[in-house]
């Protein structure tokens, strides 16, 4: 299956040196929550289809980022096409599930085309953990990718998802619907401070011990408010988010 990604995706390396790179930047992050996602699906309990499921529907998570790319230019679903379901068609397509048996197909499709939702809709298991270990482990791979680019001088505009560099500034209504452990919105994304409160926020919505635990062990809390600033706001959304992890480890 890694070779029949890797194959999938040879087509798409073309283009001028960013698009090459943005498009290195979604294989190297697959194969990252394909790593994750064995390892949380290894702290648990599970059948091995359904292990095996989880491990596949990460590995397949963005496919459809490829095409939404090399289409559209951007990874931003809103100027775009919902990449989770773009994926799906792509899975479909390219007969990427042959061989393997239909209750394990069903899964791996499930969970691409719910891994982006903004919250689960109620759904019945063995699917619930596997779309739930799949949004953990894309997650835990986004934030550090997020971060670097966060830092660099020359901030890449898609994988910040179009925001403007600025220290201090960042959008209140974002911090504000955080803070009170919602998920936050994508359209308020403006500053690129607004990402590092999004992706703090993301800690309120990891499922799995295991998920804490890598967030713990890479130090990403620590990392994210490093980069904002420290306004009373900021400061209190900072000590929120610190208990809740602490309360879970």
């Amino acid at each position: 299956h890694i070779s029949r990604f890797k194959k999938f995706v040879r087509d798409f390396e073309c283009g001028c040196h960013e698009d090459r790179q943005n498009i290195r930047l979604k294989i190297d992050h697959t194969m990252r929550v394909f790593d994750l996602a064995q390892r949380i699906s290894t702290s648990l309990e599970m059948p091995d289809i359904v292990r095996k499921a989880t491990c596949l529907a990460a590995l397949y998570h963005d496919v459809g980022r490829f095409p939404q790319y090399a289409q559209y230019k951007t990874f931003r679903d809103k100027e775009s096409a919902n990449h989770a379901l773009m994926g799906v068609k792509a899975i479909c397509g390219n007969n990427l599930l042959r061989g393997l048996s239909a209750p394990c197909r069903r899964l791996i499709l499930g969970a691409v085309s719910l891994h982006n939702k903004k919250s689960l809709p109620p759904l019945p298991q063995p699917l619930d953990t596997v779309c739930r270990i799949v949004r953990d482990s894309d997650k835990l791979d986004i934030i550090p990718v997020m971060l670097k680019h966060l830092d660099e001088p020359q901030v890449n505009s898609v994988v910040v998802m179009g925001t403007t560099p600025h220290p201090e500034k960042y959008t209140q209504q974002l911090l504000d619907e955080v803070t009170h452990k919602h998920a936050g919105d994508y359209s308020l994304l403006n500053w690129t401070n607004d990402c590092r409160i999004l992706i703090a926020g993301w800690v309120f919505f990891l499922n799995f011990p295991e998920s804490y635990s890598i967030l713990d062990e890479k130090k990403y809390l620590s990392q994210i408010f490093k980069g904002l600033p420290k306004d009373e706001g900021c400061c209190a959304f900072e000590k929120i988010v610190m208990t809740y992890v602490q309360d879970r480890l």
